[in-house]
Formats: structure tokens, C-alpha cells, sequence
């Protein structure tokens, strides 16, 4: 990722960021005063377009969706207070469009192992444990496509 990349793409994230702390809302019970302490999320996939950068074609995820960034913040807050097991996921659709979403679930099921297997990006996950092969499949009009 380029220099000037990272710089829009900061500066995007502080407008949005300064734009969601601007409004006045009336916060209510806050996840942190719930005592929740672990999670059990079904229908898991519905949280796999969590922002992830990457200098892969098509591989990015970007700029990513809210409803991911929600449950990785609380994930991530419930890890630094309770430790690691803090969450399960079900889901039976783990990958629907691309293999960054895998990347994702492990990022939310066990970023303990990317840690200390000192992958911290999805570009080194992929390179890892991931491959690029171009294969000739049928279309559904009989004909042939790469995919």
C-alpha cells in the first residue's frame, strides 16, 4: 500500500470517526457496563466484511462495513479484558465471495495463532497459506472460463 494511500485512507477514517463523535446521543447502557463477557454470534458470515487492507487485486475489503468494525472493537475489548476465549462463531457459510473473508473469521476466532505464527496483514496470511491458481472451468453456457 502506498504512502499517499494510507494518508486518504486516514484521513477518511478520522472524518468518518469525528462526524460519528460530533452527534449527540444519549448512550444508554454501554457494551462495556453489560458485564458481557464472552459472545456467541450465529450467522457469523454476516460480519466477514470487516475492513482489511491489501496490495492483492480484489483481495481488499475496504473501507469495510460497521456492523464487522462493532463486533471486532467488542471482541478485541472483551480479549484484553478476559483473554482470549471470549467468542464462538457459527456460521455455514464462512467464505461467499473471497478468501479475505477467511482471513477475517480467524482474525475474529484466533488472532492469537496469526500472532504468534507473526502474521499481522492479510498479504502475509496469503502468502502463507494461500496460492493463486488459474484453472479453466465450464460457464453455464457450455463454453469455457478462467477462473
Amino acid at each position: 500500500m502506498s504512502i499517499k494511500r494510507m494518508e486518504a485512507r486516514l484521513q477518511a477514517k478520522e472524518e468518518k470517526l469525528k462526524e460519528k463523535t460530533d452527534r449527540v446521543t444519549d448512550p444508554g447502557i454501554t457494551f462495556e457496563q453489560t458485564g458481557i463477557d464472552y459472545l456467541v454470534v450465529d450467522e457469523l458470515h454476516d460480519f466477514k466484511n470487516l475492513s482489511t487492507p491489501s496490495n492483492i487485486q480484489d483481495a481488499a475489503i475496504d473501507p469495510g462495513s460497521g456492523r464487522a468494525t462493532d463486533l471486532h472493537m467488542k471482541v478485541e475489548y472483551l480479549r484484553a479484558k478476559h483473554g482470549d476465549r471470549v467468542m464462538t462463531g457459527a456460521t455455514a457459510t464462512p467464505i461467499a465471495n473471497s478468501v479475505t473473508e477467511m482471513y477475517v473469521m480467524q482474525r475474529y476466532l484466533g488472532p492469537e495463532l496469526l500472532e504468534r505464527a507473526g502474521i499481522h496483514d492479510f498479504d502475509t496470511w496469503a502468502a502463507t497459506f494461500g496460492q493463486v491458481v488459474t484453472e479453466m472451468e465450464l460457464s453455464v453456457a457450455g463454453g469455457t472460463a478462467s477462473s
